[in-house]
């Protein structure tokens, strides 16, 4: 009889891929916030002390309450919402071919 081994089940099979310790969206949710406000309080003429303090308090903010919303909704939630309001997905005029999928709201079809 052959001996079996347990393999163990990875930890965080579903978890998003890291940049060094952080998240991906974590980081580039910082990193932008940060860049957008630099960007935005220099060539907008405000206080240098000003804006290099709310940069770097505000996408930290941000991320807080990011990661808070990010675990009370489920997976996929955004790309979903970005769909059903039509941002994305298949249309005729994207692609000849793609079966075009109409939209669930429609009640009559016809010519």
């Amino acid at each position: 009889m052959s001996e079996k081994k347990k393999a163990p089940f990875p930890e965080h099979v579903f978890r998003p891929p890291l940049l060094f310790i952080f998240e991906q969206d974590e980081v580039l949710l910082v990193v932008g916030s940060f860049s957008l406000i630099m960007i935005v309080g220099f060539f907008g003429g405000f206080m240098p002390p000003l804006v290099i303090a709310l940069s770097f308090i505000a996408p930290w903010r941000l991320l807080l309450v990011y990661k808070d919303l990010r675990d009370e909704v489920p997976e996929g939630f955004i790309w979903h919402w970005l769909y059903e309001r039509g941002y994305f997905g298949p249309t005729e005029e994207n692609n000849e071919n793609v079966r075009f999928v109409p939209d669930a709201k429609i009640r009559e079809f016809g010519e």
